[in-house]
C-alpha cells in the first residue's frame, strides 16, 4: 500500500449505488450509556484500494462543527440494533478532536496536517491508553453495552490500534459463514469463535461494493484521472 503522503482519499459525496447496495450512509452511531453521538454522512476512502479510513458522523448540531470523524476500526455492533454502530467514545471526548473541515480533503498537506492533529488528540488527557502502548483503557462495565454482546450472538470488541486502517485487517472478508478475530487480550478458550455480528459484515460488504463500483466514482474525481 502506498505511503500516507502518496495516498489519494476521496468521499462518496452524492453518489448512489444500485438498488440491491446496502448503503451505511443514515445509520445511527450510539457511544457509552447508549448516547446518540449522530448518524453517519459519508465514508472517507483510498482511491486506491478501495479501503475505508473514517466514517464522516453528521452530529445534528451538538457539535460546533457539526461534523466530527471516526476511524473504521473503531466502531462495533450496536447490541440494539443490528442497522446501527456503536463506539466507545463520549461527546466530551469527541469535542477534543480538533474541528473536521471537509475542504481540508481536498489539499494534501492541510489533510495531513489535520491527521497529524487528529491523531496527537488520542493521546492526550484524559488518558484513554495503556502507558507506553497504543491500548485502550478497559471501559467501566456500566460503560459497554450488554455486557459485550451485540445483537444476533456477536461479541463486541475493542479495536486496539487507534491509527485508521483497512477494515479487514480486523474482521475476516464479508462471507458466509463469517467470523470474528478474537480480540488480543481474550481468554484462549477451546470453544469456537463467535459468530460475527450482522453490523461488522454490513460494513465489510460496503466497502466491497466501494471497490466494485471503482470504475463508476473514479469518472467523477478529477486527481484520479489525472492519475490514469
Amino acid at each position: 500500500m502506498a505511503n500516507r503522503s502518496d495516498t489519494h482519499l476521496g468521499m462518496l459525496r452524492d453518489y448512489e449505488f444500485g438498488d440491491n447496495v446496502d448503503d451505511i450512509r443514515g445509520a445511527d452511531l450510539f457511544g457509552p450509556n447508549d448516547e446518540k453521538l449522530g448518524e453517519i454522512d459519508d465514508v472517507i476512502f483510498d482511491h486506491e484500494n478501495g479501503s475505508i479510513r473514517y466514517l464522516v458522523v453528521d452530529t445534528g448540531g451538538w457539535l460546533s462543527s457539526d461534523k466530527f470523524l471516526i476511524p473504521a476500526n473503531r466502531i462495533t455492533p450496536y447490541h440494539k440494533n443490528e442497522d446501527d454502530f456503536y463506539t466507545d467514545l463520549t461527546k466530551e471526548r469527541i469535542q477534543m478532536f480538533p474541528a473536521y473541515d471537509e475542504k481540508a480533503l481536498g489539499k494534501r498537506d492541510s489533510w495531513e496536517d489535520y491527521e497529524r492533529k487528529y491523531e496527537k488528540a488520542w493521546s492526550e488527557a484524559p488518558v484513554l491508553h495503556q502507558e507506553g502502548t497504543s491500548n485502550i483503557i478497559t471501559p467501566p462495565s456500566d460503560q459497554i453495552p450488554a455486557s459485550g454482546q451485540a445483537s444476533g450472538g456477536g461479541q463486541v470488541t475493542s479495536s486496539a490500534n487507534l491509527t485508521p486502517e483497512r477494515i479487514r485487517d480486523k474482521f475476516e472478508p464479508a462471507k458466509a459463514p463469517f467470523t470474528m478475530n478474537r480480540p488480543l487480550d481474550s481468554a484462549r478458550t477451546s470453544e469456537p469463535a463467535p459468530q460475527a455480528s450482522p453490523v461488522t459484515g454490513r460494513l465489510n460488504t460496503f466497502e466491497e461494493h466501494i471497490r466494485n463500483s471503482a470504475s463508476e466514482w473514479r469518472d467523477e474525481c478529477e486527481e484520479c484521472k489525472r492519475a490514469a
